[in-house]
């Protein structure tokens, strides 16, 4: 058991290497440490993993290879100490500066998982008796990190998708993270892994539970994953460091320090649902949609959209006959898109996507519409702007200053 333990803590050694040369150099240096680590009984590492029941890590903010080797050593014989960490954790939570500073130095940061909660020993539900069994008589690094639903949702994606982006949102945050160039120091590492796992877990699990999400294509999904991703740790790394974010992440920061989770996620499913419907987000039914969405109305965002993929059906994607039909529908609320697409194409006879004042008088002519009809068309139709207004006399229709 001794020598696979050993396997075991080589390969935790090179977890936090940088490039491949660390790497193997990590891998030596272990060997060499390994011998030196025989003078601390490794008995003692197994009581304390009993005693304490969080996982440790030996992550360095140290430069240089030889710097960050000492300080991940000493860190791991800190781990073979019986009772080390439980007094560090104690002198943390003193009022005296100096006995927080000793705790601080003494227990080391907690490894966190991919959702950001901290890993524990694993005990089998059985508490002090399960570590024991697990220390003494398994010679594998066991711990409690499980799978939940939105691990199988990514695995299911992927599946799907073959993306990596699916898999880049599902891993635990890179010990390379920077601000400046410099690495974060050990606590800022534990507070940034912390808050980007679980901001992640949230942002997936409320877009699970949209409605529409069934709807969207596996593209769009990975694609709003990844967005969610992004935001997470720019937000995060916002929090804990101060880095700037991007316009694009500082947009939906506001809307999550606005209304939370919902207000992000209702944002960019809201042009999920768009970019699905091959609706530019940037169009005006795209803006329309996120609009709706950004106040919780995904709802009539899909309604939104559908209108807009009707319109495009009938040859009328532009930005003038989308314009045109929400003043339309404005003036006669019971208009259905059909009946305005087949209206509008009737008007517009040269095919322009824009409708003129003698257009309008030639088709209340051909339909031989009443006053009240021409009237309405006119406003619905028209462009408020026009100096003229349409006329009635004997019959026909014709124009005559406002």
């Amino acid at each position: 058991m001794t020598m696979l333990n050993g396997v075991a803590d080589t390969l935790s050694s090179i977890r936090y290497a940088d490039t491949d040369t660390d790497v193997f150099g990590s891998l030596a240096r272990n060997v060499a440490g390994n011998f030196a680590s025989q003078l601390i009984p490794t008995l003692g590492g197994k009581v304390e993993k009993t005693i304490d029941d969080t996982k440790r890590t030996t992550y360095t903010d140290k430069k240089g290879k030889a710097a960050k080797y000492w300080d991940q050593e000493s860190k791991y014989y800190q781990t073979k100490i019986p009772g080390l960490q439980e007094a560090g954790e104690a002198l943390k939570q003193s009022q005296i500066p100096s006995l927080q500073a000793t705790g601080n130095r003494l227990a080391l940061e907690p490894s966190v998982g991919t959702w950001g909660e901290e890993l524990k020993q694993q005990d089998y539900g059985l508490g002090t008796g399960g570590r024991i069994l697990n220390n003494f008589l398994n010679p594998l690094t066991t711990t409690t990190d499980t799978s939940d639903r939105v691990d199988n949702e990514l695995r299911a994606l992927y599946e799907e998708t073959g993306d990596n982006k699916v898999l880049n949102y599902g891993l635990t945050a890179s010990s390379n993270q920077t601000v400046d160039g410099e690495k974060l120091s050990p606590e800022d590492w534990t507070a940034f892994q912390k808050g980007y796992g679980s901001l992640k877990h949230e942002l997936a699990e409320k877009l699970m539970d949209t409605k529409e999400y069934d709807s969207l294509s596996g593209a769009d999904k990975v694609e709003i994953y990844s967005k969610m991703e992004s935001f997470a740790k720019a937000y995060t790394q916002n929090k804990v460091t101060g880095k700037e974010m991007s316009k694009a992440n500082q947009a939906l920061a506001e809307n999550y320090d606005k209304g939370g989770i919902d207000e992000v996620v209702n944002t960019l499913t809201g042009k999920g649902i768009a970019k699905s419907a091959g609706v530019k987000s940037n169009s005006v039914a795209g803006k329309s949609a996120t609009a709706a969405a950004e106040k919780g109305n995904l709802e009539e965002a899909a309604k939104i959209i559908e209108e807009s993929k009707t319109l495009s059906d009938y040859g009328l994607s532009g930005a003038g006959p989308r314009a045109t039909y929400q003043k339309a529908q404005q003036l006669i609320p019971s208009l259905t898109t059909e009946s305005f697409a087949n209206t509008y194409k009737a008007i517009d006879t040269d095919g322009n996507l824009g409708i003129k004042q003698d257009e309008i008088i030639d088709y209340l002519n051909k339909t031989h519409a009443s006053q009240a009809e021409g009237q309405k068309i006119w406003s619905a139709y028209g462009n408020s702007n026009w100096k003229k207004i349409p006329s009635l006399a004997d019959g026909t229709w014709s124009k005559k200053q406002k």
